[in-house]
């Protein structure tokens, strides 16, 4: 007996599946926001750039994502993103599906490190589809601060926040690793990168990853809007072919992408911001 012929998991199955159908049938646009991020330079270090910036780590911000998290505990909102909350649930359907597809792989276990996930936004907005998997753990990887306040607030036997990758690679042994719109904000992205890669996680996932159409990776500043919170930061653009090669030599294979809706216009270059389902060869 397989473990879809256990009645509970194939009426699981079929929930998720049609779930997508009504997503792919009847899609709601978001309305755009006033004012999009702004991204700008083509700067030569980390460190110039961040000259420049505000930077993530400021208490303001910590405060409004702390607030906003706390909501959707309680139940006073569906999800938050960048700290601002939504009524109505949202779900980020193509990298929801590759985390399923792993779980579906190693018969409904999952097992996810989720780097640079704030307090756990992503596993909160999906747990819908998440809860009733019959193993689940979710780690996020993220400053000490997050790590402190996650672990003493929302923490459970599903959800654990770690400061070190290490740390969280042993906890949670995970099956899918997943960067959604995180790893383009650090100042070696591939460094850490190549840390999870070389523990072979059988699948890595990238969500909202912003590339750009050209040979090399390029050092920009985001500016966030007001409306969100008054903050600015170093941003990479990563050169599309370049990271598929460096996956690629890694061992691992492209089985899905997507374009998310995001579209930011950057002077003198083409750029998109894509999602990847990769595998191990």
């Amino acid at each position: 007996m397989s473990l879809r012929d256990i009645p509970s998991f194939r009426e699981y199955l079929w929930k998720v599946y049609s779930a997508l159908r009504s997503a792919v049938d009847e899609t709601e646009v978001a309305a755009a926001p006033t004012e999009p991020p702004v991204f700008s330079g083509n700067y030569p270090s980390w460190e110039i750039a961040a000259e420049e910036c505000g930077g993530y780590d400021t208490d303001k911000i910590f405060t409004k994502i702390k607030d906003a998290v706390i909501a959707v505990r309680d139940g006073h909102a569906a999800f938050e993103r960048d700290s601002v909350l939504f009524e109505k649930p949202e779900y980020r359907w193509e990298a929801l599906a590759a985390l399923l597809w792993q779980a579906a792989r190693d018969r409904g276990e999952l097992r996810v490190l989720d780097f640079g996930g704030s307090l756990g936004s992503v596993y909160f907005q999906s747990r819908t589809y998440l809860t009733d998997l019959p193993a689940i753990r979710w780690g996020v990887v993220e400053q000490a601060h997050y790590v402190d306040f996650g672990n003493r607030e929302l923490s459970s036997d599903v959800l654990q926040f770690f400061q070190e990758i290490e740390l969280g690679l042993d906890a949670i042994r995970p099956n899918a690793a997943f960067f959604g719109a995180s790893l383009q904000y650090l100042p070696a992205p591939f460094e850490i990168l190549e840390r999870i890669l070389s523990h072979r996680v059988s699948s890595v996932v990238f969500d909202k990853l912003a590339l750009l159409d050209g040979a090399a990776d390029r050092l920009t500043i985001q500016r966030v809007p007001k409306h969100i919170y008054e903050a600015s930061y170093p941003a990479w653009f990563f050169s599309e072919v370049h990271f598929l090669e460096r996956m690629k030599s890694a061992g691992y294979k492209c089985v899905s992408e997507w374009k998310n809706i995001d579209e930011y216009p950057l002077v003198g270059a083409t750029t998109a911001f894509k999602g990847f389902h990769f595998v191990t060869v």
